[in-house]
């Protein structure tokens, strides 16, 4: 019998660059929990290499069946961002490597924030239907791919996070250390958070542009359909009209 709906279980966010995809953050908020604990387990390398999107593939929506999960993405093209002369430039490497005053400005090739979602058994409280998760995963990358060609932000948070969590002895240590340097490693976990809390993410990133979008509940066993779904991704791209306020 198919599963009634899908319950969220982890996230990661995926890069590449010309060395190479890299899996920089990924966030487990069910540690020992067994279902879905391939994604959670798998090997940093492997699994940034599994998510490196052909081209082709690039700003279209992807889901790979991992054992008992299914991830849900959009990998996102990311085009250059101009050179800057400041000293906020992001460098790419090992802790050492950030402080340094000299070196190329980190660009993305693609990014991707993967959604691990596992069937949800019949009578679970959290049961979620695919296509309203599939619609947040397009807002969330419509939303980051903005800021990624507007400002480069996603390969400046990046680079923070890989710096931050460069020589952690753990898991815990790394996301900790991640979640105090960067502010899209708190924007993920809280949208993670809150979709599998309360069935919405409800996210500012980069303090620019918002994403708010709720889960639609999957229908029961006795076919109740009145369950809606509303996603929407708004920018306040010029910064005028925004009086910190989430959209309606």
């Amino acid at each position: 019998m198919e599963a009634p709906g899908v319950a969220l279980r982890a996230l990661a966010l995926v890069v590449e660059k010309d060395e190479g995809p890299r899996l920089v953050m990924r966030y487990d908020p069910f540690p020992g929990r067994e279902a879905g604990s391939l994604f959670t387990d798998l090997a940093p390398k492997d699994l940034a290499k599994l998510f490196c999107a052909k081209k082709a593939l690039r700003d279209a929506l992807v889901e790979v069946q991992l054992d008992d999960a299914l991830v849900v993405s959009c990998p996102a093209e990311a085009e250059p961002t101009p050179e800057r002369d400041d000293a906020s430039v992001a460098f790419w490497g090992d802790a050492e490597d950030a402080g340094e005053d000299e070196g190329p400005a980190s660009k993305l090739k693609q990014f991707d924030v993967l959604w691990c979602a596992t069937g949800a058994k019949p009578g679970d409280a959290a049961a979620w239907t695919l296509e309203s998760l599939e619609a947040v995963a397009r807002d969330v990358r419509a939303a980051l791919r903005h800021e990624e060609r507007r400002c480069g932000y996603v390969s400046r948070e990046a680079a923070l996070m890989l710096a931050a969590a460069a020589d952690a002895s753990d898991d815990d240590e790394r996301l900790k250390r991640q979640l105090a340097a960067s502010a899209l490693a708190r924007e993920l976990k809280g949208a993670l958070d809150g979709a599998i809390e309360r069935g919405r993410v409800r996210v500012r990133f980069n303090r620019w542009i918002a994403v708010s979008a709720r889960l639609a509940v999957a229908p029961t066993e006795r076919g109740d359909d009145d369950a809606t779904s509303e996603s929407s991704a708004a920018s306040d791209v010029d910064g005028d009209d925004d009086d910190g306020s989430w959209p309606g």
